[in-house]
């Protein structure tokens, strides 16, 4: 999860109190902005 803190700007204090399903749901929705915004699948 250390690229979701590094792309979000979040500090792992941020992160902490997020359950692993959070984290993958954040995870997957910035892939998809970044797949978007940069042409990717």
């Amino acid at each position: 999860m250390a690229e979701l803190a590094v792309l979000c700007h979040w500090s792992p204090r941020d992160m902490i109190d997020m359950d692993v399903d959070d984290l993958l749901d954040w995870h997957a929705r910035v892939i998809a902005v970044h797949n978007r915004i940069n042409g990717g699948e």
